[in-house]
């Protein structure tokens, strides 16, 4: 394996690493600040479209998907490149 491709899979990793300790910490602390009493779930779905979801949802062949939706946010997750 080429060192500098090794290094790149590491940086990235890294980088993901960081930022979910930060969205982690954020929920955290948002979540302290609005509603004690509430929950925070996050859901990603590897490999899913969110453009595809939110067709499907439209179309109404996905309501499940819709309903979490409706009582939660949605937002669509960033990918990593390259792709592991």
């Amino acid at each position: 394996m080429n060192l500098s491709l090794k290094f790149d899979r590491m940086k990235t990793r890294t980088v993901l690493t960081g930022r979910m300790c930060f969205v982690g910490v954020w929920l955290c602390l948002v979540s302290q600040t609005l509603a004690v009493d509430k929950k925070v779930v996050v859901l990603g779905v590897d490999g899913m479209d969110p453009k595809l979801l939110r067709t499907f949802i439209d179309q109404g062949r996905l309501p499940n998907f819709k309903a979490l939706i409706e009582e939660g946010d949605f937002r669509p997750l960033q990918t990593t490149m390259p792709p592991q």
